[in-house]
């Protein structure tokens, strides 16, 4: 029920990094959603859970939205499968 793999963050959609916290290769690599986007501000924000790391990584952030539109980034839109709910 997906839309296609896109590179813009946007509300609701799945993102994925390939990456660590550092940079480095991740086997599992990170995963959260996207629950707002200021384009004004430059700010993202996203709901992540950090199962290997401490509590702090658990709940909803804000980070600079251009760190977020890189191309380690990837994102799936939730849009066709919110419809309804």
């Amino acid at each position: 029920g997906f839309s296609s793999v896109q590179n813009e963050p946007r509300p609701y959609a799945v993102f994925s990094r390939q990456s660590d916290s550092t940079g480095g290769t991740s086997k599992w690599g990170h995963t959260g959603i996207v629950l707002g986007v200021d384009e004004e501000k430059d700010k993202i924000i996203i709901g992540e859970s950090g199962c290997g790391a401490n509590l702090d990584w658990t709940g909803a952030h804000e980070y600079s939205l251009s760190d977020y539109r890189t191309s380690d980034f990837s994102y799936v839109y939730t849009d066709e499968i919110l419809v309804g709910l």
